[in-house]
């Protein structure tokens, strides 16, 4: 999760390094700190000896993931 999160906070400036239009940082931007506080949710939980409750954050994920991957699909292209 610790790694996941550095991953996601330089997400921006790494598609920014990496040619992605202009017009996509935005939805990059959105799309990591989205994906950034549903996991963090999830690592306080475990950090506190909890059980990770992924079920709540699971469809809000999937949909940040699959704007990050409208984006690489869109470079390809």
């Amino acid at each position: 999760m610790d790694e996941l999160d550095i991953v996601l906070r330089k997400l921006a400036e790494i598609a920014r390094e990496h040619d992605v239009p202009r017009e996509k940082w935005e939805t990059v931007n959105t799309a990591a700190r989205e994906l950034r506080n549903r996991f963090n949710k999830l690592h306080s939980a475990i950090d506190a000896g909890e059980k990770p409750d992924y079920a709540p954050e699971a469809e809000e994920i999937d949909k940040g993931i699959e704007r990050l991957k409208s984006v690489t699909e869109a470079k390809q292209h």
